[in-house]
């Protein structure tokens, strides 16, 4: 939080979608990736998609929304998971004429005294009960970081962390048992950054490896087996 009142609205945004902020990606890098990379900064696609609004961050907020985190994350995800099960999903609420209906009301109607999609809740007023309009938001997120202290452990131990790692040019593995050992003991949550550490890991394992990638258990058969199971944190 204090990060980012430090920053600019745009900047801001960028730092809040960042999945490794660059604090951390420096340390998490080995020596020689970290300067081939050093001119670059993956949050600037966001700080420019953003653009300039200095009088109405919420409408850049949702501008860098509309043209990075829906089609790159949100209807991409639906898209993959409505698709393995032969479903297919039409999100109407993208059709381009609501969206530039949407995008001109002003800011002030989306938001007031702290509440949400203001004017889109009391429009539903008419169709939907209170208790449904106004109930808590809930996500559809996985339990990663369940999966990363139980089931997934031994599999992210042996994909990333054992010695030899091809992981071990790219990353360096150090920061990356740290942030492990803080996750597992709960003394800090790293579920996000950890898993993409994991996909990285069995990915290079699976295609770059010289060793027989036959005998390699892809993630998705792991994650199935995690999601399977009754898990229980430890």
């Amino acid at each position: 939080v204090l990060t980012n009142l430090s920053l600019s609205p745009a900047a801001a945004y960028a730092n809040t979608l960042c999945l490794c902020r660059s604090k951390l990606r420096k340390r998490l890098l080995s020596s020689n990736v970290r300067e081939r990379l050093a001119d670059y900064a993956p949050e600037q696609q966001v700080i420019d998609a953003f653009g300039e609004h200095p009088d109405d961050p919420l409408r850049g907020m949702l501008a860098a929304d509309i043209r990075i985190t829906l089609p790159d994350d949100f209807l991409t995800k639906v898209d993959r998971a409505s698709m393995a099960h032969s479903l297919e999903v039409r999100p109407p609420m993208v059709d381009h004429q609501f969206m530039d209906l949407a995008w001109s009301v002003p800011s002030a109607l989306k938001i007031r005294r702290g509440e949400t999609k203001w004017i889109f809740k009391k429009a539903s007023e008419k169709w939907l009960p209170t208790d449904i309009i106004y109930r808590k938001k809930q996500g559809f997120e996985i339990p990663i970081d369940a999966w990363l202290r139980g089931p997934l452990r031994p599999f992210f131990e042996q994909t990333v962390l054992d010695d030899g790692n091809i992981l071990s040019e790219y990353l360096n593995l150090a920061t990356v048992r740290t942030l492990f050992q803080q996750h597992c003991n709960r003394s800090g949550r790293h579920g996000n950054v950890l898993w993409s550490i994991l996909v990285l890991g069995a990915w290079m394992n699976h295609y770059l490896s010289e060793n027989d990638s036959s005998t390699s258990i892809p993630v998705a058969e792991q994650t199935a087996k995690a999601q399977a199971g009754r898990i229980k944190e430890p």
